[in-house]
């Protein structure tokens, strides 16, 4: 009788943990599908617009590469008509050889200017989150208003540059005027939006592992050596982030050099976004101006493939 007892005792316990596993693995389901709920609710705004303002218009563009359409009147089917003028045109290759040197003589200072920053920035000092304030300011100012106040600061009889280059006895430059000199001044204009960067950078600073430092302080190492051996390395994440979207930005550079010198002179400064909208809100040739977007988005998606390709400097705490 006793075991029998035991055994319906036993079975009875079996049973009621069989229960409450289930009913706990139930809340585990239950919890999970929940979340899983949660973010499609939080991802839905983008699942939305993406195919409403992403995709939608990037295949509607790509159909009107094929076809002639000047919005006052329906679209025309032209063939390869725009892709054989864009063979033709000279000021194809004037654009883009524009992007690419103001890519060049903007990306590399922007990167440098924003790590230093954010080196100096990283610190433990009282009053840091007010100069961590001002340096990123001029990031929020508007690109119009920024435009604006380089104009009057490189003018070439009035303009606070030139007068400091008179100052020291150097000539006065024509900055907007010259073909050689006005890129290097929408560069300029471009190099002080380095907030973002510094940023990103200094998220990077502060997750360096405290402990590296101090091992390699007491093994003798200066502090050129710890920022060479310890943190270049560690950030080199931060540095390929930062360089694949300022690359992505500057090769669709458009209100520094619209504003500033319209593209002159001569065209010196004339990038690929400028002439699609001159040939698509200019020249009303929206097919052209579609099959130029599909040019610059095709050379876009080629060098940033190339980035990811040539990233093996980039180290993965993983790795």
């Amino acid at each position: 009788m006793e075991n029998e007892q035991r055994m319906v005792d036993n079975t009875q316990n079996g049973g009621q943990g069989r229960v409450a596993t289930r009913q706990q693995k139930g809340f585990w389901s239950r919890l999970r599908l929940t979340e899983e709920i949660e973010g499609y609710l939080m991802i839905l705004p983008w699942l939305i617009g993406f195919p409403l303002f992403t995709a939608g218009p990037m295949l509607t563009g790509l159909g009107l590469v094929f076809a002639h359409y000047d919005i006052l009147s329906p679209p025309r089917w032209a063939g390869l008509a725009n892709l054989q003028r864009l063979l033709r045109d000279d000021l194809v290759m004037v654009a883009t050889l524009n992007t690419f040197v103001l890519t060049i003589l903007s990306v590399l200072p922007r990167l440098v200017i924003a790590l230093l920053l954010a080196l100096l920035l990283n610190q433990k000092l009282r009053g840091i989150g007010l100069f961590r304030t001002i340096y990123y300011t001029p990031t929020i100012v508007p690109a119009f208003a920024s435009v604006v106040l380089w104009i009057l600061l490189l003018q070439k009889d009035a303009g606070a540059v030139n007068y400091g280059l008179r100052s020291i006895g150097l000539p006065a430059l024509g900055w907007l005027t010259d073909p050689v000199t006005a890129k290097f001044a929408i560069a300029l204009m471009t190099i002080f939006y380095f907030g973002p960067q510094m940023l990103v950078f200094l998220a990077a600073l502060q997750g360096v592992p405290l402990q590296l430092y101090e091992s390699a302080m007491v093994d003798g190492a200066g502090s050129l050596t710890r920022f060479w051996t310890i943190t270049l390395p560690l950030i080199t994440p931060a540095i390929f982030f930062n360089m694949v979207v300022l690359i992505v930005e500057t090769l669709q550079i458009f209100t520094p050099p619209f504003l500033s010198t319209m593209g002159g002179p001569m065209n010196s400064t004339t990038t690929s976004v400028m002439y699609i909208y001159e040939q698509g809100f200019g020249s009303l040739r929206m097919g052209y101006a579609s099959a130029l977007s599909w040019l610059l988005f095709l050379l876009i998606l080629l060098f940033t493939t190339l980035q990811f390709r040539l990233s093996g400097w980039v180290h993965y705490e993983s790795n």
